[in-house]
């Protein structure tokens, strides 16, 4: 082999190898704040060359949710090519339909998850096997927050498309998310999104005479175009004050992770209690601890019966929840007292979050090596209705950061300890006479676990 070509060889493989170092690698970063929330799916959609990927349960045409769909216009201005998809859940997508068509009018496909029932439809689709599909679709919805972009940028957590997550209310949710920059996951969650995408669940957006034209549309599409000026007159702050969210200068490397989801690729289909099994058979595998922060804890048959291995094995078991006084949903509040005495006699520690804020973060740390950080709440919706999605996070780093923003979580909690008098945890707050009103229906119905699902 000649001199020149050897040279050649080593240069390939040098850059082969090079390439092949930059696949391998995985970057994370923590969003537990909500201006850098907003600010890194800011960023996020700016990088984006070739695609956007966007599905949410909530999405409000409040001012985060019209700077976002001015985001997206903006890209798809600046770069015709890109493509864009928005996936949304059919009976949370509280956006009018107006600003949807006038997105499609402008290159952005649309698409939502279970529409909401029509109440006039042909007699003869009118049937007892109709009724119960539409009552099912319409119970089941699509739980999962997602923005990906070019299959390797990705945000993923609680975060939903509305100002309580964002700081910018009087009182807002404390949530997290993750900024992942990994071409890995990202083609896994392109995969599933794609295959919900093109499912039977999922069907184009129907508009009326009223969302396309006439003056409640032109209403709507004026209140978006005035929320350009707002985002260019603060592009140079948001460009200055996003420059320290970048997973890769500030973040953490990250060896391997897992993407769990409600599809089932045995199957074909989506599946949330495929979604369930998987956690429950990793569960299973636990030796020494799991903590696990979620704003909804209402445990499954299931939930309990892992608890009970669990507990025989001596396995060290914590929830962090939402108190009485920081639940933004009083009937899982009433429901979750209800369980708090036989958690209890399983050996469970709980944590009621203070507030003043909802707690609506939801992670994990198993055996101190595992952290978990995705969309499902420890509840019957999440464990067999909804669709979710979870990661899984092997990197003793990551679980030391995770460790550490949970045990803050507690130390703005309360430890319930039960008596046979009283329940435990934390009540320390006046309640409007409607809420106590639910409270107090809610705490006799969620007696009886088929009321569990309807919230």
């Amino acid at each position: 082999m000649t001199l020149k070509k050897s040279f050649i060889l080593n240069i390939i493989i040098l850059l082969l190898g090079i390439n092949a170092i930059f696949a391998q690698e995985n970057h994370l970063m923590f969003l537990n704040d909500g201006t850098k929330a907003a600010l890194a799916r800011a960023k996020i959609v700016e990088k984006a060359q070739n695609e956007l990927l966007v599905a949410y349960f909530i999405f409000e045409d409040d001012g985060i949710g019209l700077v976002a769909l001015d985001l997206l216009l903006l890209k798809k201005e600046l770069n015709p090519d890109i493509k864009i998809k928005v996936l949304l859940d059919g009976s949370s997508n509280r956006v009018d339909r107006s600003l949807w068509y006038y997105l499609e009018q402008h290159g952005i496909e649309i698409r939502e998850f279970h529409p909401s029932p029509k109440l006039l439809v042909p007699l003869k689709k009118i049937s007892i096997r109709n009724f119960f599909k539409a009552f099912k679709n319409a119970n089941s919805r699509m739980h999962d927050k997602i923005l990906l972009a070019d299959s390797q940028d990705l945000i993923i957590g609680g975060r939903n498309i509305e100002r309580t997550y964002y700081d910018l209310a009087k009182k807002n949710f404390h949530d997290r998310d993750i900024y992942f920059v990994s071409k890995t996951i990202g083609a896994e969650v392109k995969a599933y999104f794609d295959k919900l995408w093109n499912s039977k669940h999922v069907s184009k957006l129907t508009y009326n005479r009223r969302d396309r034209k006439g003056k409640h549309y032109n209403k709507m599409i004026n209140k978006l175009k005035n929320i350009r000026n707002y985002t260019l007159y603060h592009k140079k702050e948001y460009e200055k004050n996003s420059q320290s969210i970048d997973p890769e200068k500030y973040g953490m490397k990250f060896e391997k992770a897992i993407f769990l989801s409600s599809y089932n690729k045995e199957t074909g289909k989506f599946d949330p209690e495929y979604l369930s099994t998987s956690l429950f058979k990793l569960a299973l595998q636990l030796k020494k601890s799991f903590i696990i922060e979620t704003p909804y804890l209402v445990p499954t048959k299931r939930l309990y019966k892992l608890m009970e291995i669990l507990h025989e094995k001596d396995v060290k078991m914590q929830f962090v929840t939402n108190s009485f006084c920081s639940t933004d949903v009083m009937p899982v509040a009433a429901a979750y007292d209800n369980e708090k005495e036989k958690l209890a006699k399983l050996g469970v520690e709980l944590f009621e979050y203070k507030g003043p804020e909802y707690l609506h973060a939801k992670s994990a740390i198993f055996d101190d090596s595992l952290a978990l950080v995705g969309s499902y709440n420890m509840d019957p919706r999440s464990a067999y209705i909804n669709t979710e999605l979870v990661f899984i996070i092997d990197d003793k780093n990551v679980v030391k950061e995770l460790s550490s923003i949970i045990d803050e979580d507690k130390a703005n909690s309360v430890k319930v300890i039960t008596t046979p008098d009283f329940p435990g945890g934390y009540y320390d707050c006046t309640k409007s006479r409607a809420d106590m009103i639910i409270y107090v229906i809610f705490k006799f119905l969620t007696r009886f676990q088929w009321m569990y699902n309807m919230f």
